[in-house]
C-alpha cells in the first residue's frame, strides 16, 4: 500500500479499497456479512476475528485525504447505525426475503 501511495498517489485504488473496507468492517458480524455476500473470502484458517483485526490495522499508518468512499460510508452508517428498526428490517430482507420467488419450507 505504501508503494502504491508513493508511485501513484492520485490513483491509489488498492489503498482506497482498503480504506473502504476499514470503514465498513468494525466487528465479526461485518466480516460474516461480507463473506456471505461474496465480497471477501477469508483464508485465515476460518477465524473471522483475525480478518477483522487485519482489515482494521492495514490503514493505521497511511494517510488518505482523497478517499472518495468516506461520504458513502458515513451515510450508510448514519442510515443503518442509528435505527434499531432499519437495521433489523435490512437483516430480515437479506436473510429471509432475498428471493421472493423461491420459498424454503
Amino acid at each position: 500500500m505504501a508503494l502504491e501511495k508513493f508511485l501513484y498517489p492520485e490513483s491509489a485504488y488498492i489503498c482506497k479499497y482498503f480504506f473502504l473496507m476499514d470503514k465498513l468492517v468494525d466487528n465479526v458480524e461485518d466480516v460474516n456479512l461480507l463473506i456471505e455476500t461474496g465480497v471477501i473470502v477469508n483464508k485465515l484458517a476460518g477465524c473471522n476475528e483475525l480478518a477483522v483485526n487485519l482489515i482494521n490495522t492495514l490503514c493505521l499508518e497511511i494517510m488518505d485525504d482523497s478517499c472518495c468512499y468516506g461520504g458513502v460510508c458515513n451515510q450508510l452508517n448514519k442510515h443503518y447505525g442509528n435505527s434499531f428498526w432499519k437495521r433489523h428490517v435490512a437483516i430480515l430482507k437479506r436473510v429471509y426475503f432475498k428471493d421472493l420467488w423461491s420459498l424454503d419450507c
